[in-house]
């Protein structure tokens, strides 16, 4: 009776080990999946950060860019307002230089006649 009763015990023991074992095993499979996802995750971190840095720098020559480019616009709206200054000039000098023009013709026709 207590060598059957021994038995039962190992028996029970053993029971108990290989469902330790099996929990133990199966606890292991998941912490090395949760290492893989972890694993993974980093990497994916480390890209965004990375794709984050090239967007700002991308972004902060685009500014440069767009400043330089509202710079050279500003540029050349003043060269364009001082063509068009010097071109109204020309323009009341040329008006006037007709109305002299035509003022000696009718001298030289009034003198004449």
């Amino acid at each position: 009776k207590q060598w059957y009763q021994r038995r039962v015990a190992i028996t029970a023991g053993d029971t108990d080990l290989r469902e330790a074992d099996k929990l133990r095993a199966s606890q292991e499979e998941v912490v090395a999946k949760l290492k893989g996802l972890l694993l993974k995750s980093k990497k994916e971190v480390a890209e965004a950060k990375k794709q984050e840095e090239e967007a700002q720098e991308l972004s902060k020559d685009r500014k440069e860019e767009l400043e330089h480019l509202t710079q050279q616009f500003e540029e050349a709206k003043l060269e364009v307002s001082e063509v068009t200054s010097q071109l109204q000039v020309i323009r009341e000098e040329k008006h006037t230089a007709e109305k002299r023009k035509k003022y000696r013709l009718r001298l030289c026709v009034d003198t004449t006649a």
